[in-house]
């Protein structure tokens, strides 16, 4: 949504959540910046992109802005690569803090969230199993896709804007789709992954409230998000797929097919098991309490955009062979994680006293909750630690 005034004491809190995601998140940053493959590719195209301003990747807002960083600290890609990389996981957080912010003014509250989303990954009890972290699963946080890192501010951003197309406000800005136009451009420039699920998202809902008679804003809706997205996405995927791709992009995936399960049967057995620890905590925020999560239009959103991202993640697939490469499970994970966010910013209310009529019943279920948030946290700590350790050993 257009951004809300900031009072000192938000502002404060979220450049405690920054400054704090930049002090946890270096380590690991900094030990993927060398030998993540993600990584180095990257760093790699964003050289050429300094150097002979050539663009070899349909999505290379993460390349431009590593080859500025460069040019302000000139000398070293990889530092550049370091500090845009925390630069984004500081506007992770802030934009986190200020979601769960809307909901409680509690400082502790908001920077406990935020953190315990930010590190949150999939619940991976099967790992005595199968040793795998993350192969199965549909995690909120990866550390070895800068590419993702850079979206996750933007989308959140675009998601309120989302929420603010469909339940829109009185006297909001009317200039606010330009806004919302370079926003969507700017996600699909970081990652397309997230502008491919929001539009069905936005499609499906907006399909029921018209139904129903309810107010849309379709201003914001077409010129905000449909124009700027499908006009960027034609062009990536052009690029991408067409039979005169642009030099420079990764040969041999020819069209996206419908293969259900062809991607990430590879990686598990345990898919339907491993779903549902995925989204334990989202879950569970549902459990609280139904008809007030059902009230909740953020909450709800995120949901559909969940099943929309799920749906791409396991029924689709690229031919060829970077089938493997899963890459459309990005979509899943962008959704999941905006999805996280959500959930924590609607417990947050049961914890600062926001929601005055709530029971005791739902306070003590908000808190089993908050467990099941710690619980994700606790297995995303385990991934950092792993990743740190030895580098996709444990996915």
């Amino acid at each position: 949504m257009p951004p809300a005034p900031t009072s000192p004491r938000r502002l404060w809190t979220t450049i405690v959540a920054s400054a704090l995601a930049v002090l946890v998140l270096a380590p690991i940053v900094s030990r993927l910046a060398g030998v993540g493959n993600d990584y180095v590719g990257h760093r790699n195209l964003a050289v050429e992109f300094k150097n002979h301003l050539t663009l070899y990747h349909p999505h290379f807002l993460l390349q431009a802005l590593v080859a500025a960083v460069d040019v302000l600290l000139p000398g070293d890609t990889e530092r550049a690569m370091i500090v845009a990389v925390l630069l984004a996981y500081a506007a992770i957080a802030a934009t986190v803090s200020r979601v769960v912010l809307s909901r409680t003014s509690s400082t502790a509250i908001a920077l406990t969230l935020t953190f315990a989303v930010l590190l949150a990954s999939s619940a991976a009890f099967l790992f005595p199993l199968d040793r795998h972290l993350y192969y199965g699963y549909i995690p909120a946080n990866v550390f070895h896709s800068p590419t993702m890192v850079v979206l996750k501010p933007l989308a959140l951003v675009s998601f309120g804007y989302a929420t603010a197309t469909l339940w829109p406000k009185e006297g909001e800005n009317a200039r606010n789709w330009i806004a919302c136009a370079l926003l969507t451009l700017a996600c699909a420039l970081a990652k397309p992954s997230y502008t491919v699920c929001i539009l069905p998202a936005l499609a499906v809902v907006a399909v029921k409230r018209a139904a129903f008679r309810s107010q849309i804003d379709w201003r914001l809706l077409i010129l905000g998000f449909a124009l700027p997205a499908l006009a960027t996405l034609a062009f990536q995927y052009y690029w991408t797929f067409s039979d005169s791709q642009i030099p420079g992009t990764i040969p041999g995936a020819k069209h996206i097919v419908f293969a259900p399960l062809a991607v990430m049967k590879r990686y598990s057995s345990w898919l339907a098991v491993k779903l549902l620890l995925s989204l334990l905590f989202p879950l569970s925020v549902l459990a609280i309490n139904l008809r007030r999560a059902r009230e909740d239009s953020a909450l709800m959103l995120a949901w559909v955009l969940f099943a929309v991202g799920a749906g791409i993640g396991y029924l689709l697939a690229e031919s060829g062979p970077r089938m493997i490469h899963g890459n459309m499970l990005w979509s899943a994970q962008i959704a999941i994680f905006i999805l996280f966010v959500q959930s924590a910013a609607h417990i947050a209310a049961y914890f600062g006293g926001a929601l005055t009529t709530s029971t005791q019943a739902e306070r003590r279920r908000a808190m089993a909750s908050f467990g099941c948030l710690l619980l994700h946290t606790t297995f995303g700590i385990a991934l950092y630690v792993g990743e740190y350790a030895r580098v996709s050993r444990f996915w």
